[in-house]
């Protein structure tokens, strides 16, 4: 386990993630008015994106943050008073894994959790560069890999991943937006990157692609499965 902190690595890995995973990834932005375009293992046709309205899709909820998890993990850690910023990283039964926390900004209230158990070759990041945001991420399983970057102020994110080859980035600027991303299974890659005043969750248990980027004020729940 390492812990460093160096802004112009973790936007570098960032920058793989999103870029290693666009071709596969599913769109959607706060333009659609509750809409979304989407890829996904079983209806993955090159560079042909299929557009639908979330509510219609078989496999598709809509939901608020940490629906499908117990929000008294995150709680916990939301509700932990700090007069400084507050890091804490947790290992129970697992190897080969690298932890990366970055508390960049000298304004207060950021609270950091990674929590890597019964985890073998997993990668966790969290970087803080606001206020008063919450993160966490929380593994078991082999080889996932979470990163979450925090650059606005009263934001949540949360990761889990239990499987094996999971790969989730959350990217909050602005103000005050709530999400979580849920992975089980395997081979599940998702990424949000959010301007903030959204509250939404993304539930994937296998095979999944999905990415929304550059949105605003959404408040959608998609499970894919």
């Amino acid at each position: 386990m390492s812990i460093r902190n160096n802004a112009c690595f973790s936007m570098l890995v960032i920058g793989i993630v999103l870029y290693s995973a666009m071709s596969n990834l599913a769109w959607a932005n706060n333009d659609l008015g509750g809409q979304a375009y989407y890829q996904s293992e079983n209806n993955h046709g090159g560079d042909d994106r299929h557009h639908e309205n979330f509510n219609n899709r078989r496999h598709t909820q809509v939901g608020k943050f940490g629906y499908g998890l117990d929000l008294s993990n995150f709680n916990e850690l939301d509700s932990m008073p700090t007069d400084d910023n507050y890091a804490e990283v947790v290992l129970e039964d697992s190897i080969l894994g690298s932890v990366y926390i970055e508390q960049g900004s000298s304004i207060a209230g950021n609270k950091a959790k990674v929590v890597q158990s019964d985890s073998v070759g997993s990668e966790a990041g969290i970087w803080q560069y606001g206020g008063d945001n919450t993160a966490l991420i929380t593994q078991t399983g082999k080889f996932n890999k979470a990163y979450i970057a925090q650059y606005g102020y009263g934001n949540k994110a949360w990761i889990n991943q239990a499987g094996y080859n999971n790969t989730a980035a959350i990217i909050q600027y602005g103000y005050g937006s709530s999400l979580s991303i849920n992975q089980t299974g395997s081979n599940n890659q998702a990424i949000i990157v959010d301007n903030g005043g959204s509250n939404y969750g993304i539930s994937q248990n296998g095979n999944d692609y999905v990415a929304i980027v550059g949105g605003y004020g959404i408040n959608v729940y998609v499970t894919q499965n």
